[in-house]
């Protein structure tokens, strides 16, 4: 069976199931890489110049920027991963969530628990459409919190969750 059947118990059904958004996930890629290719070449300018007459300061600023290319790849392959092994799903009862690289975790949210729903999106996630949930459980500001990472429209995602808690309580 597959997710999130075989977490469903009695008359409980699916409302909608959905995952992070591959689309925006490679236009948020594609536009980071932009943004870094364009500081290199500035960088690059800069080095190929007379500016940086030393070679110790030339060397230093190609490895920085060896470096900081590395760390971009291996997080975008990490968010990648994340993107394919997280699923999402809305129930009449509950929200359910499934995540994990090289573990799996379940968490279950029952609707009539949640107290609050915050949507958060950065300057790149508006310019492609998606972004994260905070969904509060408890009265403690830290605790019972459940992140819903990139997902497509989160705004009418927060619309649908408040109208189905509403209707759970």
């Amino acid at each position: 069976m597959a997710f999130p059947d075989e977490l469903l118990v009695g008359s409980e059904e699916v409302v909608e199931r959905f995952s992070p958004s591959w689309v925006d996930y490679i236009v948020a890629e594609l536009l980071r890489f932009v943004g870094y290719s364009s500081a290199v070449c500035v960088l690059w300018a800069v080095v190929s110049s007379q500016w940086l007459t030393d070679p110790f300061l030339t060397g230093a600023v190609v490895i920085l920027l060896l470096v900081i290319g590395f760390a971009l790849v291996v997080s975008a392959a990490v968010r990648a991963l994340r993107c394919t092994t997280t699923r999402y799903a809305i129930t009449d009862q509950r929200l359910l969530v499934r995540e994990g690289i090289l573990s799996r975790h379940d968490r279950t949210v029952p609707l009539n628990m949640i107290r609050g729903i915050d949507v958060h999106q950065d300057l790149l996630d508006r310019m492609v459409g998606k972004g994260s949930l905070r969904v509060n459980t408890a009265v403690l500001q830290d605790q019972g919190v459940t992140v819903l990472r990139d997902v497509h429209r989160p705004r009418d995602l927060q619309r649908r969750l408040r109208e189905l808690a509403q209707g759970a309580a």
